[in-house]
């Protein structure tokens, strides 16, 4: 259920790993539309998309519907101002308290196998939980929680794969290496994994010079990448591949 440019704490509250709780008391209209704040019991929360990552449809207060979002896009870090709550039929007024949980459809899904690969976007500093500059700020075990917290919210905990953060040089190596240490072999290193020549040869792709420096600087080739960060098809499948050898791994069978 990945969003691009959505925080990781957004993810984390929209799967169910915390709450999505009201930050106001509302008045459920009848059948009218009603803007309302929310936020997390881990940290603020900013969503990307209302069609993609399971925040529609939803739930609050046992009523039924759907949400619209009123956010600042272009804030750093972005900024979710409300909620505009539309409920599938017409029904009697209802008072919603403040601290009243948020439902999406996300908390209501469940997967076997889940696979998490979060974390570049949230400046991980007690001042900055959903920010999104891709540096980490020097509170890593932020970061750690959160993912254990993602974990933990699965219905097994050991069928529960975690991708290592790819993105930058060498920022989120402390990161990685407590991911691994905190998970171990549920753990994918994909990070040093593209940064070896194995994956030119799985990929079936000449290195290039400029893959050679990124290399050298712990960065991901270009030549797996569209924009420096985000990875292309050729990317995506080589993670595809390392997510099923772990599957495999971890007793996954058909």
């Amino acid at each position: 259920m990945g969003v691009a440019g959505e925080s990781a704490m957004s993810i984390a509250a929209r799967m169910g790993a915390y709450d999505i709780i009201t930050t106001e008391d509302v008045y459920i209209p009848e059948n009218e539309p009603v803007a309302f704040g929310v936020t997390s019991t881990g940290g603020d929360i900013a969503p990307c998309s209302i069609i993609y990552g399971g925040w529609n449809p939803c739930t609050i207060g046992g009523i039924h519907g759907t949400i619209k979002l009123d956010v600042e896009w272009y804030a750093t870090p972005r900024k979710l101002n409300a909620v505009i709550f539309s409920r599938d039929e017409y029904g009697e007024r209802a008072f919603i308290s403040k601290g009243t949980r948020f439902i999406p459809s996300a908390q209501t899904t469940s997967a076997d196998w889940n696979v998490i690969f979060v974390g570049t976007n949230g400046g991980w500093s007690e001042d900055n939980l959903t920010g999104v500059e891709h540096v980490a700020n020097g509170d890593e075990a932020k970061l750690v929680t959160l993912v254990e917290n993602m974990v933990n919210n699965t219905p097994d905990t050991e069928k529960c794969i975690i991708i290592g953060i790819t993105a930058s040089d060498d920022k989120f190596v402390k990161v990685n290496n407590m991911l691994a240490e905190k998970f171990g072999n549920r753990f994918i290193d994909a990070k040093t994994y593209f940064c070896s020549e194995q994956a030119f040869t799985d990929a079936g792709i000449e290195q290039t010079a400029e893959d050679t420096t990124a290399m050298e600087q712990m960065k991901v080739p270009p030549s797996f990448l569209v924009d420096g960060l985000h990875f292309n098809d050729a990317g995506y499948a080589l993670i595809a591949d390392l997510v099923y050898d772990k599957l495999i791994e971890l007793g996954f069978r058909k």
